[in-house]
């Protein structure tokens, strides 16, 4: 385990290649550039680098362990998604730069072993439909938080929830009627898109804190 977070540490971050025997690494809010190495097969189930200064892209092929990762707020780290999310159970990579829209295995419960409980892809570049809009009741049924918000992704999003509690798809392109959202949400966030219907869906959310 290394746990050097909140420091003032500089330089080119390491490799992850030769640390075989690590399970957790939280180097967040520090000072470190240059770009990720999973090349080989990497034997942590947690890794935190957020708040740091990486640049290039991600690609987590060879991360079958890792369970939850978090690069947020490395603002040169970017470029398309990786095509799976392997088992990742939390990921986060809200405030980068990652561009293109979101593969669909990432969401769909049929189109991959999706184990995500926790995704927050906010403040990025991200276009595009949502691949589970035309096919709501194959959302992946472990989701309970979605942040998607600050992007330019776009689509009907009228649709089924699955399970999601906390939801966050504001300043987006997004349009539809919400008249029928599901009642289990906590937190729901859609301001800045082009939605519509009426008022009368809030009276439906008992459990909801936050709109």
């Amino acid at each position: 385990t290394i746990l050097l977070q909140n420091n003032e540490f500089s330089g080119e971050i390491f490799s992850f290649q030769d640390l075989i025997k690590l399970d957790v690494v939280d180097l967040s809010f520090n000072q470190l550039t240059g770009q990720l190495d999973f090349s080989k097969s990497c034997s942590m189930t947690k890794v935190s680098i957020s708040g740091n200064f990486l640049s290039g892209g991600l690609d987590i092929r060879n991360c079958s362990r890792l369970l939850h990762l978090d690069l947020s707020y490395n603002l040169n780290l970017g470029g398309r998604l990786p095509e799976t999310t392997e088992n990742l159970m939390w990921l986060y990579l809200n405030n980068c730069n990652f561009s293109g829209e979101i593969p669909s295995r990432w969401l769909l419960i049929e189109s991959s072993q999706s184990f995500l409980i926790e995704l927050d892809l906010s403040y990025n570049q991200l276009k595009g439909p949502l691949a589970f809009l035309k096919f709501p009741s194959a959302l992946t049924p472990f989701l309970r938080k979605l942040k998607l918000n600050n992007n330019f992704l776009e689509g009907n999003v009228s649709y089924f929830w699955g399970l999601v509690e906390i939801l966050d798809l504001s300043y987006n392109l997004f349009s539809g009627n919400i008249d029928e959202y599901p009642n289990n949400f906590i937190e729901l966030r859609l301001r800045g898109n082009d939605l519509n219907g009426t008022m009368n869906f809030v009276s439906q959310f008992t459990r909801l804190k936050i709109l």
